[in-house]
C-alpha cells in the first residue's frame, strides 16, 4: 500500500498529491529564465518534468510552504527547517526529503520503476507556497557532498509515525528566481 500524503498547507489547504500547479510554474519559469522547453512527465513514479528537446535528465518540483520572501524573518522556522542536523545547521536551506535522492542516484531505481535517473543532470526546484519566489538547485551542487547536508525532522504529512531524512543545502548555492510582474527573472 502507498502512503498517501496528508494533512494542510501553509494557507490551510488540504495537501495534494497532485503538483500539477508546480509543474505548470516550472514550465514558465524555465521558458522565461531560460528559454528552455519542458513538459510534464506523464509517467507515475517518475521525475516530475521532462526537457521536450530530448536531453538528459528531468526536473523535480516541490512546493513549500513559505510565502513570499523565504529568507524575511517571519518565514525563519520554514529558511531553517533542518537546523537539527548532525552537526547542527545554523543556516538558511533549502531541501528535499530522502524520498527525492534517487533522482540523484546513476542507474535503474527499482523502487521508482524510473531508468532514466541520471544523477549529472536532474534538477530540482522548490516554489513559495503562493509561487513568488523560486530556488533551483543544479545537479552540481546536489552531488557535492561537501554542499549538502542532512537533517533529520518528524514527518508532518508522509510516513507520520517516523522521522525523515532531509538533504539542504545553503540558500546562496541554489539559483533563487522571483516572480516579478508575472514573469520569472533570476534575483540579483
Amino acid at each position: 500500500m502507498t502512503e498517501r500524503l496528508v494533512g494542510k498547507t501553509a494557507n490551510g489547504e488540504k495537501v495534494n498529491m497532485d503538483d500539477i500547479l508546480s509543474r505548470n510554474e516550472a514550465i514558465k519559469l524555465m521558458k522565461e529564465v531560460y528559454n528552455i522547453d519542458i513538459y510534464s512527465n506523464p509517467m507515475e513514479k517518475e521525475i516530475d518534468l521532462l526537457y521536450s528537446d530530448g536531453r538528459r535528465g528531468g526536473i523535480e518540483v516541490e512546493r513549500g510552504n513559505w510565502i513570499g520572501n523565504l529568507l524575511h524573518p517571519e518565514n525563519f522556522g520554514l529558511a531553517h527547517a533542518c537546523r537539527k542536523g548532525d552537526p547542527p545547521i545554523h543556516f538558511a536551506t533549502v531541501n528535499f526529503s530522502d524520498r527525492k535522492e534517487h533522482y540523484w542516484e546513476n542507474g535503474y531505481h527499482e523502487r521508482f520503476h524510473y531508468t532514466e535517473v541520471n544523477k549529472d543532470y536532474n534538477i530540482f526546484i522548490r516554489f513559495s507556497h503562493d509561487f513568488t519566489e523560486a530556488f533551483i538547485l543544479m545537479p552540481e551542487i546536489i552531488n557535492d557532498s561537501k554542499k549538502r547536508y542532512y537533517s533529520y525532522r518528524q514527518a508532518e504529512r508522509i510516513r507520520k509515525n517516523r522521522e525523515e531524512r532531509w538533504s539542504c543545502f545553503k540558500v546562496e548555492d541554489a539559483i533563487r528566481v522571483h516572480k516579478v510582474n508575472g514573469v520569472w527573472t533570476l534575483s540579483k
